[in-house]
C-alpha cells in the first residue's frame, strides 16, 4: 500500500500586521487510559549548520511497508532496534524542525497507525498542528482539517490536553463513533474524524529537558487489532529520538535567531552612526529596520517644538495620505498617541484593532494604516 505525506509550515501568519514603536530616550526606570511518564534529562547541544540529507522514506528504514506493519506488536527487539537505529540516525541529520516533525510522521505510518499528527505547543501557549501523514494521500488534509475546525482547549481531560499537560503517553484500545477524547469537540469535527476513521490510538508526548514539547497522535482507522503494550514502547522510543533532535533543531534556531538580530542591530548602529540630519536617521531607520521586516509600507514620524507632527521619511503611503498627516497633533494619528504615552510600541494584529482618533479619521489614513 502506498503512503503519502504532506508538510505543513510551523507557523502560518494569516492577515497584516501593524506596528507603533516611539522613538525616546532611555527612561531611568475520557475513559481512564494507561498512561506512561517519560522524562528527558539535561543535555549539551550543537548549533553546527544544518547537513544536507534527502529524507528517506519508512520503506527504505524498515525494509518496506509490509515490515514496518509487521513491526506492530512484535516483540522481535532486533528488528525494533535496527528501526529504531534507523529513524534517530534519519530524524537527526536536520536542524530544521519542520523537517524533523515530518520525518517523524512519515517514520509512524504505517508502522504504529494509519494515519497521525504531531502538535507542538507554541510560545504563547497555543496548540499547532504542524505535521501529518496518513496512509491514503487524499486524506492528508482531513488530519489537519480535524485540528482548524476547533483549537485545543489544553484544559480539556483526556486525549491531548493532558499529554501536553502532563507529559504522560495515553493508550487508547477503542475509541467509539470517532469520539477522541480532548479532539473531537463538534460535530464539524466528529464528521471528519468519521471520514478519517478511528477506532484505537495512543498519544505520546514530545519531550526534551523536562520541557512538554509536543504530542505525536497515532491512530488506527481502518487496520487491525489494537495498540497493546509493545507499540506504545516502541512509540515511546520513537518520541524520544525525535524530541531530542526537534530540541536541538530549536535551540540552534534560537541561536541563529540571536546572531542575526546582533547582526542586525551592527548594522542598525553603523548606519546610524553616519547619519547627520533626522532626515538622514529616518532613511537609515526605513532601509536597516523597518523594510527588512516586511511591511508593506511605513513611515518615521517626527515631532515638532509646538507638538505637531510632520514626515521625516516614508514608504509605501499614497501622497495623498502624507499631505493629510502633515501638521497634525500626536493624538489625532491612530496608535501614535498611545506609543508615545507609554513608551512602547503598540501591535496591531489586523485593521480592525487599530484604534479610531475621531470622525475625520474614518477616511484615507486609517484606510492607510489599516491595508
Amino acid at each position: 500500500m502506498t503512503r503519502t505525506c504532506v508538510r505543513e509550515p510551523l507557523s502560518q501568519v494569516e492577515g497584516r500586521h501593524y506596528l507603533r514603536h516611539p522613538m525616546s530616550r532611555r527612561p531611568s526606570s475520557s475513559s481512564r487510559p494507561a498512561s506512561v511518564d517519560e522524562r528527558e534529562p539535561e543535555r549539551s547541544v550543537s548549533t553546527e549548520p544544518d547537513a544536507v540529507c534527502p529524507p528517506r522514506g519508512l520503506e527504505s528504514q524498515a525494509g518496506g511497508a509490509g515490515n514496518a506493519v509487521r513491526l506492530r506488536g512484535s516483540d522481535d527487539a532486533e528488528e525494533r532496534l535496527a528501526f529504531l537505529a534507523s529513524a534517530g540516525e534519519l530524524l537527526s541529520s536536520s536542524l530544521d524542525s519542520g523537517t524533523v516533525l515530518q520525518r517523524l510522521a512519515e517514520l509512524a505510518v504505517p508502522l504504529l497507525a494509519d494515519w497521525c499528527a504531531v502538535d507542538v505547543l507554541t510560545a504563547d501557549g497555543r496548540v499547532e498542528r504542524v505535521a501529518a501523514a496518513h496512509r491514503l494521500a487524499e486524506q492528508v488534509p482531513l488530519v489537519h482539517e480535524l485540528a482548524r475546525l476547533q483549537p485545543l482547549d489544553l484544559t480539556a481531560d483526556g486525549g491531548i490536553p493532558e499529554v501536553l499537560r502532563t507529559g504522560k503517553a495515553t493508550l487508547l484500545p477503542e475509541v467509539l463513533d470517532g469520539m477522541l477524547p480532548g479532539v473531537v469537540l463538534t460535530a464539524a469535527q466528529l464528521e471528519v474524524a468519521r471520514r478519517l476513521g478511528i477506532r484505537a490510538g495512543l498519544i505520546v508526548p514530545l519531550l526534551a529537558r523536562g520541557r512538554v514539547l509536543g504530542a505525536l497522535s497515532l491512530v488506527r482507522g481502518d487496520s487491525d487489532g489494537v495498540p497493546g503494550a509493545s507499540d506504545l514502547e516502541l512509540a515511546l522510543e520513537l518520541a524520544r529520538r525525535a524530541s531530542l533532535s526537534l530540541d536541538n533543531a530549536l535551540l540552534y534556531a534560537e541561536a541563529r535567531g540571536a546572531q542575526l538580530r546582533t547582526e542586525r542591530l551592527q548594522a542598525i548602529t553603523a548606519a546610524l552612526s553616519r547619519a547627520a540630519t533626522a532626515e538622514d536617521v529616518a532613511e537609515a531607520l526605513m532601509r536597516e529596520e523597518l523594510r527588512p521586516a516586511g511591511p508593506a509600507r511605513g513611515a518615521v514620524l517626527g515631532m515638532l517644538e509646538d507638538g505637531r507632527l510632520h514626515v521625516l521619511g516614508s514608504f509605501g503611503y499614497a501622497p495623498a495620505v502624507l499631505d493629510t498627516l502633515r501638521g497634525l497633533w500626536a493624538d489625532q494619528v491612530p496608535g501614535v498617541d498611545r506609543a508615545l504615552e507609554q513608551l512602547e510600541p503598540q501591535w496591531f494584529s489586523n485593521p480592525a484593532a487599530v484604534p479610531r482618533a475621531g470622525p475625520e479619521w474614518a477616511g484615507d489614513f486609517v484606510q492607510g494604516v489599516g491595508t
